[in-house]
């Protein structure tokens, strides 16, 4: 039994697979109250255009939703802006941040994951951005917004996505990876090869093959330092997993 005024079905995440669970509820045929809670305060919405058509600008924060208000309110599913800092599993119940209290009858947690930093000296510097939010992507817009060198590190799909879009729109990038080849360790050597031809006819200067050691400030620029030398920029976008 849920405790009165609870939801039947109480969501925490705000990507596609909460507000996927929440449908499939739904569709399902459940009846009870269902909640989204989302600390993003927004419609969830598809990562994938982050590094690529959000960066570059072609298209809008509106179009990435993937529901509509209306169609929400349609299947009966609560948006609740507000990040969950403390869950009881005894009493049903979870605390916002802002003191709101919410019970529930089943609960499922459906967070993501956050992106991963390396290890290294100087990664938590503030000019160093990582990139799984819209407001990842408009703090990285915002800070290259004059123009400005960029230093990616990681070669993975999300790196070289943002590598690229950067390029597109006229920034000089230069990629770093411990990778022999951009995404080898993913695709094999053959595909990894084609993927390292298009950055680099897209204008994406690689370093390849050598380890990050440190990030390093002077000045309002950053110095990456690897183990095959130094790179710098005005911004470092860490994609180095999660």
């Amino acid at each position: 039994m849920s405790p009165t005024g609870a939801h039947q079905l109480l969501v925490i995440g705000g990507g596609p697979a909460a507000l996927s669970a929440a449908r499939a509820y739904r569709a399902a045929g459940g009846q009870g109250r269902v909640g989204l809670v989302c600390d993003e305060r927004r419609m969830p919405y598809q990562r994938p255009a982050l590094s690529k058509q959000l960066l570059r600008g072609e298209t809008s924060e509106t179009a990435v939703a993937l529901e509509s208000d209306s169609r929400l309110a349609q299947a009966a599913i609560e948006l609740i802006p507000g990040r969950a800092v403390f869950l009881d599993p005894e009493a049903h119940s979870v605390q916002l941040s802002g003191g709101r209290a919410l019970t529930y009858g089943r609960c499922l947690i459906a967070t993501g994951a956050e992106p991963a930093r390396l290890p290294v000296p100087g990664a938590d510097d503030a000019a160093v951005r990582t990139l799984r939010s819209l407001e990842d992507m408009r703090e990285l817009r915002s800070r290259l917004s004059g123009g400005g060198e960029v230093v990616v590190i990681g070669s993975g799909f999300i790196g070289c996505e943002i590598a690229a879009s950067l390029r597109a729109i006229g920034h000089p990038v230069r990629l770093c990876s411990q990778e022999a080849a951009p995404n080898t360790d993913r695709l094999g050597p053959g595909a990894a090869a084609r993927v390292q031809t298009w950055l680099i006819d897209v204008g994406v200067e690689l370093a390849l093959g050598a380890e990050v050691r440190a990030i390093r400030r002077e000045g309002e620029r950053l110095t990456v330092q690897t183990s095959a030398g130094e790179t710098a920029g005005d911004v470092v976008v860490m994609a180095t997993g999660v």
